[in-house]
């Protein structure tokens, strides 16, 4: 059963994202988790005031511009112009986020380029284990070494069932 959402946990994704910017992929991990968490946490109403919708899109945002100038932050990452929705793939999770700020030129680029390949939904919804998603994203912190693919896959099992 997933976790529930705390107010602790919830100042904590505010202080990772508002902490130095990720320089490798297990930083950026981190920052999808917690904006993932934030994401969630801005449909409940006892943290609307706390996790807002516009500070969470520009996060997502100036991740994706991290992105678009380093590769290897993540394992790929795609936009859909169509649906207005972001996709980043990082340690097998693909993290999706709608209606980010999709104006600052050097997004607009990569969305218009052919490297903007098409992709399609993974079916799993990361919001309702947000808190695993970032447990997991703090152990890689941690250790750095570990090999986080075996907890990964066991969330996402279970979210599928």
């Amino acid at each position: 059963m997933p976790s529930e959402i705390t107010l602790e946990i919830v100042e904590q994704s505010l202080d990772i994202i508002h902490d130095k910017d990720p320089q490798r992929k297990d930083e950026f991990f981190l920052d999808l988790a917690a904006v993932n968490l934030l994401n969630a946490a801005a449909k409940k109403k006892e943290f609307k005031e706390i996790a807002k919708y516009k500070d969470i899109k520009r996060h997502v945002t100036y991740l994706f511009s991290l992105w678009v100038a380093d590769h290897t932050l993540a394992d790929e990452a795609s936009y859909d112009i169509a649906n207005k929705c972001l996709y980043i793939r990082c340690y097998t999770l693909q993290f999706s986020f709608h209606f980010i700020y999709d104006k600052y030129q050097p997004i607009v680029e990569f969305i218009h380029s052919d490297e903007n390949k098409p992709t399609t939904w993974d079916g799993i919804k990361l919001q309702p284990i947000a808190v695993e998603i970032l447990n997991i994203a703090v152990e890689k912190i941690k250790n750095p070494r570990g090999d986080i693919n075996i907890k990964i896959e066991e969330i996402k099992q279970r979210e599928i069932k």
